[in-house]
């Protein structure tokens, strides 16, 4: 998340792999675009480590002003469509869609909507995973990243996570 509010913040370092932390020479990372993570970076871990291990990415401070400005405009168009969202975290969240199809549609046509909206008007793009439940939905949005979609029909939740990792259950690690 992080790394794609910068991206969509700076074209210049739209191509680059992306650092966000406190960069403080005891500085730490907050999160990383997909390349800097296949170099080894990690959030948690040092920026001087993460510097050692992508030298050519682009190191940027921390801004929590930006990241929750952010969210609360992804979380505002969301609010649209469903009385019910339970934000998470800044990047994460819920939507209890129950009752809302004879307002907006079908629940997968207006997470493309979302999608598409957010792609728009932030230029963000969202991963999202629809269940009948916030475990398999967790599952789903992580199965469906780089600005997939994944839906799992009610009844396939077994058949859908079993293939996965048992870390890739919430709580689980």
């Amino acid at each position: 998340y992080y790394a794609s509010v910068v991206r969509a913040k700076d074209p210049a370092v739209r191509f680059r792999p992306v650092v966000v932390g406190y960069l403080s020479s005891r500085g730490s990372v907050v999160g990383a675009s997909y390349e800097a993570r296949e170099m080894g970076v990690y959030a948690g871990m040092t920026t001087v480590q993460a510097r050692r291990l992508c030298p050519g990415a682009a190191f940027v401070q921390v801004d929590w002003d930006l990241f929750r400005s952010v969210s609360r405009a992804i979380f505002a168009m969301v609010d649209r469509y469903s009385p019910v969202v339970e934000p998470v975290r800044l990047d994460e969240g819920f939507v209890d869609y129950t009752g809302c199809s004879a307002l907006f549609g079908l629940a997968r046509d207006v997470a493309w909507r979302l999608q598409k909206e957010i792609a728009a008007t932030l230029r963000l793009h969202i991963s999202l995973g629809l269940a009948a439940n916030k475990l398999v939905s967790q599952v789903a949005s992580r199965a469906a990243k780089r600005a997939g979609l994944v839906a799992v029909p009610p009844g396939d939740e077994e058949r859908f996570i079993a293939p996965f990792p048992v870390g890739w259950l919430p709580g689980v690690g």
